[in-house]
């Protein structure tokens, strides 16, 4: 008999310092420098898109594919995608795009585009095959392993796509604005865009999420709307957009990392301790841990069985101490370099009665309806 447990996504009802956080960078092992797409095959591996070329990464080890090893060029590579068939696409900062396949790196660029004008942008479509913006030449999509013309467009220089549940094709370009294709119809949209460079795009059923240089936005289905997000996301550099399972989304900026849900949002970083630097995608693995890919290299992020309590919502941790759950679900605790702080939902409050919070709290107990209310602090049997 065998018994599982499923995997959970990131709990949104945590603070940032609950999570628990692992990072690699140069000195464990990480080969790649600035990492800038990530995304997982089939049989488990761990794919990034570095600055330094593509790496592999089955948890313990890493493996970097370069002109060495392999027929990929050297150099950066920008952006990975898997389609269903379990194809893992390659685009390099030159002109090439490879698929990987059966453990064998194909060169598809002669197929795709013999004038060699290179790949803008690529994302995976509503029914799972691969959508590609090819440089003065148009849209294509690769179906039954042939490549075939979704519409031609020459113009704008296209940085980012997505597909919609409608059908809808979104295309982000450097300078254009939004442009989305229906029907054979390309239609323009830059009215209450911040910024004409749209960096990312989320599609969620039939709505976008738009990322640019100066803010994020959102498309309702029927117009782009800049209100009711939060101040926070205004006037903001915005490079990456994903979801996870849990409906958080995840924003990746040059000041680092921003969770969006139903009750704001919130910093992942810590200014002046763990700060993730400029963050360039993010990615939820089928374990449900989050993935983030920054200028400083790769970092997990995942829930645990232990709880981590901090004295500031947005604080990555501090020396540990006494815990205590009261009977109105507030949880009391006590960091070893001093003070006392309660914690409920998204909300730390700090305990100054009778010099707490200059003195170190050893231990905490109490009784039922002793701890006063949220305004006051602790009562007088804490």
């Amino acid at each position: 008999m065998c018994f599982t447990s499923g995997a959970h996504a990131l709990d949104s009802n945590k603070t940032p310092s609950e999570y628990k956080r692992d990072r690699w960078d140069a000195q464990q092992g990480f080969p790649g420098g600035a990492v800038y797409s990530i995304t997982q095959t089939q049989n488990g591996y761990l794919w990034l898109g570095t600055e330094k070329g593509l790496v592999r990464f089955d948890g313990l080890n890493f493996q970097l594919f370069n002109h060495a090893n392999s027929n990929l060029p050297d150099g950066p590579v920008m952006e990975l995608m898997t389609d269903s068939e379990g194809t893992l696409w390659i685009r390099p900062q030159s002109a090439s795009l490879f698929y990987y396949r059966d453990g064998k790196f194909q060169d598809v660029i002669d197929d795709l585009d013999p004038a060699h004008s290179g790949i803008t942008a690529m994302c995976r479509s509503t029914d799972g095959q691969g959508l590609f913006s090819v440089r003065i030449s148009g849209v294509k999509t690769y179906r039954a392993r042939k490549f075939s013309e979704v519409v031609s467009l020459p113009n704008p220089l296209i940085i980012s796509m997505a597909q919609t549940s409608d059908g809808k094709v979104w295309m982000g370009t450097r300078d254009g604005g939004l442009l989305y294709l229906q029907d054979g119809r390309i239609v323009a949209l830059t009215k209450n865009l911040p910024d004409t460079k749209v960096n990312s795009l989320l599609s969620i059923d039939r709505d976008l999420w738009i990322g640019t240089d100066h803010g994020l936005v959102h498309w309702n289905g029927r117009e782009i709307l800049k209100t009711g997000l939060p101040a926070m996301l205004s006037n903001i550099q915005v490079l990456s957009l994903s979801r996870d399972t849990d409906s958080n989304i995840w924003i990746g900026t040059t000041k680092g990392l921003l969770r969006l849900n139903k009750d704001g949002v919130t910093s992942l970083d810590d200014s002046t301790q763990r700060s993730s630097g400029y963050v360039n995608v993010t990615f939820e693995d089928r374990e449900r841990n989050l993935w983030v890919g920054s200028s400083r290299g790769i970092e997990r992020l995942r829930d645990s069985s232990f709880m981590t309590y901090s004295a500031s919502v947005d604080a990555s941790g501090q020396g540990s101490g006494t815990v205590y759950v009261d009977t109105q679900g507030r949880r009391w605790f006590a960091p070893s370099d001093g003070g006392l702080y309660w914690k409920k939902d998204q909300q730390v409050g700090h305990v100054k009665n009778d010099g707490l919070d200059h003195d170190v709290v050893y231990s905490l107990t109490g009784s039922k309806n002793s701890c006063g209310s949220e305004d006051s602090g602790a009562g007088s049997h804490i």
